[in-house]
């Protein structure tokens, strides 16, 4: 089955807000930071024109891993939410794996400008 992408936009915001996905994130801040980090390098070691690199191609590459992170499935199934496979699950994975590009990206920008 072909994967769809969710976009990424206000009702996916308040639905990550609604199932206090938010919230997950900001207990397990430092793993999904890490986890993204870690995507962000890679894609840059591997790309021949880093520069180029945009959100969505971490999205890509982080996708598979938010997946089958023990974190975020415990996080889901806490929550409800389906696993991997289940029904609606590439939405809720898609749109949280989003989230944490979109927190990582916000936490890079700040690290540049501080002192």
């Amino acid at each position: 089955m072909a994967r769809k992408d969710y976009v990424w936009d206000s009702e996916a915001a308040r639905a990550i807000e609604q199932q206090e996905l938010d919230k997950h994130y900001r207990r397990n801040e430092a793993h999904y930071r890490g986890l993204a980090r870690d995507a962000w390098t890679s894609l840059h070691t591997i790309s021949a024109h880093p520069e180029y690199l945009k959100a969505d191609d971490l999205v890509d590459a982080l996708r598979p891993i938010i997946d089958r992170d023990s974190v975020t499935l415990a996080g889901m199934a806490e929550r409800g939410l389906p696993d991997p496979g289940g029904r609606l699950a590439a939405q809720w994975y898609s749109w949280f794996t989003q989230f944490v590009v979109e927190k990582f990206l916000e936490w890079q920008e700040q690290q540049k400008g501080a002192p």
